[in-house]
């Protein structure tokens, strides 16, 4: 048995060699955000690197089976020259990759708050864009690069060879080959078993709640096992938490419009500002306010100073926003198996009362299936890059600069027929944060080049208005204006669970000076469909998740899912739920940064309203679990 305990060795000796490796990322994945973890110090943070080991030994083990199963074969492949080739190839390619995620990640989370799982393979598969993206990438982020150089060349020079003793040629009898391949098999069943983790459950993405904050999750976690447990987790479990009939008592997602006809010739616009986060607004977060533009507008609107996305993507904002679907699934809609699934839509339900209906995105045609959920959503005409016709104002990315899409916007809004609805989804203040060379000099630079962008697009947003402004169609426009997710942010309060999610949302119409107003009221990206519907007076009935502001006089709420976690705001407080058991309640409003959790207090005061808060969320999830999985999204 020499043999099998000279190579168990050289194998313990590998794996532990790639478990530095991912304790080496995880140190990088907190240095390189850490004022996003600066209130988990230095409890959470010490917890998350010693409770985080057995994340990383789960994923090390399931994702390098094929080593170990090589490493402990009866017979010299081990030893000989070509299997220590194919033992060496397969430990640098694999593992080179795992920890390229790692590092990866650790500037992807600042822009999805989360660790990256399989729907970012979803992703490169809907938009051919992030291939035209890979060399700035390089150029923007070339330090992760140079880091993952670093550490797989340090990895090269300390990797465990064989002895000079294991290379001998051995030829084991029939006896020894059977008491190899037992031990060998044993092993095998106990590196799984410590894969698996202690617990009766498997582990899971949200075991690592049990450990740390909603909050802290994404540092305890790493992204090779996010990937690996995402994978064929697309199909939605229903939960019986309730009869159905119960649940719809809780919350119930069919709306029912009695209908205004004396509003049903209002054109309905919705334009979506790409990463227009709350914070970039002076008139929103109270500092310098980097879109002055909106600003001004937003003191003519009703605007809400509570609203938030539903999402960390644009694939996953744009159905909240046009069918009020939310984002409650590893998988966004677009890309999910239920994309094809009948659903009602705020175009949809427009066109059937004779509405035109369109959407814009400067973006190449297809770009993360844009085009393709516009038709879902009942939208007849699309207008794209391709439509836009001049690359002459290509950015050379994403598509064509604000400026002029805005303008090609405009001109195509004046040969509609009306009443119209159009959507258009702005671009240029996305990474790479591109903006005509024209401009250079106009707008504030600093080290975050968002900014700039942001600026630029918001002067496009307002050369559209001077434009807009004088066309006969303008003074009968419902606009509705917010942005499909935030930034990464550098104040405290805008990188936690609530700020996060801070979009504006503002509802302005030039010819209804009643519509004006600053309100206090909670919410969301799918309380946009129900509240457009309810303003223009569309009669007929329709599921949607969210709630009109202009009919429903509760404080509303907002909804999210994000690392496993349903994350709930009513009223003033946050309720975490990991899909069995609260693990978080805050006062948001009084406790901006989350400090001091309501459950580790017991009240009596406290668990009443977390068990009636709680019993809401959770009609929430099993409808729309159970009405994505029937097909039950259409109230036709």
């Amino acid at each position: 048995m020499h043999l099998f305990y000279s190579q168990l060795l050289l194998l313990i000796k590998r794996l532990l060699l790639v478990l530095v490796l991912f304790i080496l990322g995880r140190l990088y994945f907190f240095l390189h955000n850490i004022q996003y973890f600066a209130q988990a110090w230095p409890e959470e943070v010490l917890k998350s690197f010693f409770y985080g080991l057995q994340f990383d030994v789960s994923a090390i083990i399931y994702l390098n089976l094929p080593l170990i199963l090589l490493h402990l074969s009866p017979g010299n492949f081990v030893s000989g020259r070509i299997g220590e080739w194919v033992l060496k190839c397969y430990f640098f390619t694999v593992n080179g990759l795992l920890v390229f995620a790692n590092l990866m990640d650790s500037e992807y989370f600042r822009f999805t708050g989360k660790r990256s799982t399989s729907d970012f393979f979803a992703y490169l598969g809907v938009s051919d864009d992030i291939f035209n993206l890979i060399p700035r990438f390089i150029y923007d982020y070339w330090f992760i690069l140079l880091v993952w150089i670093l550490l797989i060349y340090g990895a090269w020079k300390l990797y465990p060879e064989n002895s000079r003793n294991s290379n001998k040629r051995v030829f084991p009898g029939l006896g020894r080959i059977v008491a190899h391949s037992v031990a060998a098999l044993l092993v095998t069943a106990f590196l799984i078993s410590l894969a698996r983790g202690y617990r009766l459950k498997p582990l899971r993405v949200i075991t690592a709640a049990n450990y740390v904050s909603a909050t802290n999750m994404p540092l305890i976690l790493n992204t090779p096992f996010t990937m690996m447990k995402s994978f064929n987790k697309q199909q939605l479990r229903v939960p019986v938490y309730f009869s159905m009939e119960k649940a719809g008592s809780l919350y119930n997602p069919l709306h029912e419009n009695k209908g205004n006809a004396e509003g049903l010739n209002t054109n309905v616009v919705v334009i979506i500002m790409e990463s227009f986060s709350s914070e970039f607004s002076g008139y929103l977060s109270g500092s310098t306010g980097h879109m002055p533009f909106l600003d001004s507008l937003m003191q003519h609107s009703l605007l809400f100073t509570n609203s938030f996305a539903n999402a960390k993507k644009s694939i996953e904002a744009i159905p909240a926003i046009l069918a009020s679907i939310p984002a409650l699934m590893e998988t966004p809609f677009v890309s999910s198996p239920y994309s094809a699934n009948i659903i009602n839509s705020m175009p949809g339900e427009l066109r059937e009362l004779g509405y035109h209906t369109s959407f814009f995105h400067g973006g190449a045609n297809g770009t993360m299936n844009f085009d393709d959920f516009a038709r879902i959503a009942g939208i007849e005409h699309y207008y794209g890059k391709d439509e836009f016709g001049n690359d002459e104002f290509y950015d050379g990315y994403w598509g064509i600069f604000d400026e002029e899409f805005f303008r090609f916007f405009a001109g195509k809004l004046n040969t509609f027929p009306q009443p119209f609805f159009s959507c258009f989804f702005s671009l240029s203040s996305h990474h790479p944060y591109i903006i005509p060379a024209r401009h250079k000099g106009r707008f504030p630079e600093d080290e975050r080049s968002i900014r700039q962008s942001v600026a630029y697009a918001d002067y496009s947003l307002k050369k559209f208005f001077e434009v807009a402004r004088d066309e006969p169609w303008f003074k009968n426009t419902l606009f509705v204006i917010t942005a499909d997710h935030t930034t990464p942010s550098y104040h405290p309060w805008y990188q936690n669970r609530v700020g996060g999610y801070s979009v504006p949302i503002l509802y302005y119409h030039p010819g209804d000076p009643e519509l004006r107003g600053k309100i206090d009221r909670l919410t969301q990206h799918i309380d946009i469909m129900p509240s457009v519907l309810d303003y223009i007076g569309a009669p007929g009935r329709f599921i949607s998740f969210g709630s009109s502001v202009f009919s429903d006089h509760k404080d509303g709420f907002v909804i999210n899912y994000l690392n496993g976690i349903y994350q709930f705001m009513e009223n003033d407080r946050i309720l975490f739920y990991d899909g069995e058991q609260a693990t978080g309640l805050f006062n948001f409003r009084n406790d901006s940064l989350l400090r001091k959790n309501f459950l580790e207090v017991p009240d009596l005061n406290h668990g009443h309203r977390e068990k009636t808060q709680l019993e809401r969320l959770k009609s929430i999830i099993q409808q729309y679990n159970y009405m994505m999985v029937n097909n039950k999204m259409s109230a036709d």
